[in-house]
């Protein structure tokens, strides 16, 4: 059973996500619709002179439907892609349950959940949803499609780099 996207449209204001017809909601809270066939910058930690993490998202269109081709997490010097029911780290081949690096990465029914000890969960359905929790000690430090995590909406800077 899969999680309904609707639920990826959460109000808390941690949340950072992405699903169905090419919706986006950012971290302050902004509703938009980005119809973007690349690789694209969902959420990248900025603003410090170390990057902690990188998230880069690709969507397109299989048959008609909306779908998440490729996530792409950087957590210091790990690479994890995410495609469809696939996952490798490292261009290593992995099955879940997974710990290394500080990295839990566990499929339950619902969604495929990667956890990281520098304060960001990922929530993806494997199929046109994903979902990112961000610790608040990134406000003011965040850029990419998720926004710039400022608290205020009107204000967000869509730096994508």
């Amino acid at each position: 059973e899969k999680l309904p996207t609707d639920q990826f449209k959460n109000n808390r204001k941690n949340v950072c996500s992405t699903w169905g017809n090419f919706h986006f909601k950012t971290f302050d809270n902004e509703l938009y619709q980005f119809k973007g066939g690349c690789t694209y910058n969902l959420l990248s930690h900025c603003q410090d002179s170390y990057q902690e993490f990188s998230v880069f998202i690709k969507r397109d269109i299989v048959e008609g439907h909306p779908l998440i081709d490729k996530i792409t997490i950087s957590i210091k010097d790990v690479i994890i892609n995410l495609r469809g029911k696939t996952v490798f780290v490292n261009n290593q081949l992995i099955t879940e349950p997974y710990y290394n690096y500080g990295i839990l990465i566990y499929n339950n029914t619902a969604y495929l959940n990667v956890q990281t000890k520098v304060g960001l969960n990922i929530f993806y359905n494997q199929e046109d949803a994903v979902m990112l929790e961000l610790d608040p000690k990134f406000m003011n430090k965040t850029c990419g499609l998720c926004g710039d995590y400022n608290g205020v909406s009107r204000y967000t800077n869509y730096t994508i780099l």
